[in-house]
């Protein structure tokens, strides 16, 4: 009986629809991630912040995604962790390392 872990990262590179709720309400972004093994380098745009670039990791089906946006208001760290089944994804996001809100997402 084959007992090994299944270390592979999911698949995660192409373009994506990530929904959650944040301070101003509900908000979409568009994302384009490039996967290089565990690695991933984000673009994403969004409505109020516009085009934006940022980094994360994947493993095996855990997920964690890190934006840093610089406001007049200050300094803003958002992270997205969860879980990746197929071409979808969920979790949990945090601002400024307090929870904010649930989100989802789907690949186009």
């Amino acid at each position: 009986m084959n007992t090994a872990k299944n270390d592979l990262a999911a698949d995660v590179a192409g373009d994506w629809e990530l929904h959650f709720k944040g301070p101003m309400g509900p908000e979409t972004w568009n994302m384009k991630i490039t996967q290089d093994g565990d690695n991933l380098k984000i673009q994403a745009k969004s409505p109020f912040l516009g085009s934006f670039e940022s980094k994360g990791t994947v493993k095996d089906d855990a997920i964690h995604m890190e934006f840093v946006h610089r406001l007049p208001q200050g300094i803003f760290n958002r992270e997205f962790n969860g879980t990746v089944e197929g071409n979808a994804m969920k979790g949990e996001s945090k601002l400024n390392g307090s929870r904010e809100s649930d989100f989802d997402a789907a690949k186009k």
